[in-house]
């Protein structure tokens, strides 16, 4: 254990306060500034603020380990989209800041719209408790928010796997895909999982990449099991990408992989 790991771990929880205390305090400065000015929903203000809070979170962690972003511009991204990420770390959620688009709505369990703080903010910014709705609900709900520009994000494993192997992907994502005609953006997520593993709150220090593949798009699927099809395909590109990540760590190399979205790379 290193001395920058000690002081990154009793640094952490005091950052954590005091920045939720100061996004609680000015929370409704910001959406004003959001909802009149810049003329936005109340769900798409909240979404932009959340966004914001994880931005801030991630400069503060990037002051003790590299943060590789190829996530692209804006307008990189068909909006709406459907995102894809691995699943390794609670951290995860954090890192969807990382994308340059604000308006994402996540697709998670009942859980944790109940905990305090966060479950608010969940609420307000119209995520999506699939505990809550039937299929047909959750579909309608969905299409609401693509009504709104509004992305969905997805964690098709369904819980966290941290030894860096990918799960078995569920077919949700897809279906949806398939159904509303909606690409699918996949987000590889490496090293997030032995950043902060499961079941631990102690911080390691090491290197994280956060890539965006391009758009898959479901029209190259087709026929009744065109989403498992588009599931299997979209697994395979994941899989490839981390373990070209994964080589070029282990060469010493810098993360350099052409068939990302967009061409822009930022490194915190």
């Amino acid at each position: 254990m290193t001395i920058r790991t000690i002081v990154l771990n009793i640094a952490h929880v005091p950052f954590l306060l005091i920045w939720t205390g100061i996004a609680i305090v000015f929370t409704p400065f910001a959406f004003i500034l959001y909802k009149i000015i810049m003329k936005r929903t109340s769900p798409s203000a909240i979404r932009s603020i959340v966004w914001f809070y994880a931005r801030v979170w991630i400069h503060f962690i990037s002051l003790f380990m590299p943060i590789e972003r190829k996530t692209g511009k804006w307008d990189d991204y068909p909006q709406p989209c459907i995102i894809v990420g691995n699943h390794q770390s609670m951290t995860d959620l954090y890192f969807m800041a990382s994308l340059p688009i604000h308006d994402v709505a996540f697709v998670v369990r009942g859980w944790p719209f109940r905990i305090p703080f966060f479950g608010f903010y969940m609420r307000n910014a119209q995520y999506v408790d699939v505990e809550q709705y039937t299929p047909e609900g959750m579909f309608e709900h969905i299409q609401n928010l693509f009504r709104q520009k509004t992305s969905i994000m997805f964690f098709p494993e369904g819980t966290r796997h941290s030894d860096g192997h990918f799960g078995r992907f569920h077919s949700g994502a897809f279906r949806l895909s398939c159904q509303t005609g909606r690409p699918v953006v996949p987000l590889c997520f490496y090293n997030t999982g032995k950043m902060l593993p499961k079941g631990t709150t102690w911080l390691r220090i090491t290197p994280v990449t956060v890539v965006a593949l391009p758009p898959v798009y479901p029209h190259n699927f087709s026929g009744e099991l065109g989403h498992i099809a588009m599931r299997k395909h979209v697994k395979l590109l994941m899989e490839k990408a981390i373990l070209d990540i994964q080589q070029q760590y282990k060469n010493s190399e810098r993360v350099t992989l052409p068939y990302c979205i967009g061409a822009n790379t930022t490194r915190l």
